[in-house]
């Protein structure tokens, strides 16, 4: 996924990450047992994302 393309700067974009990290975070968190392991593949797909 190119950032690039987006038209924010790269403060905003920056907050938009820390904003998802903490939902994910959260929804991680708040999860039942068998939810967890799509939230930890949701979070591993986010964190490639944030990566690429």
């Amino acid at each position: 996924m190119k950032l690039t393309n987006l038209p924010i700067n790269q403060n905003d974009l920056t907050d938009f990450i820390k904003f998802w990290s903490l939902i994910l975070d959260g929804l991680y968190f708040f999860s039942s047992k068998k939810n967890i392991d799509s939230l930890e593949i949701l979070k591993n797909y986010w964190n490639e994302i944030v990566q690429d």
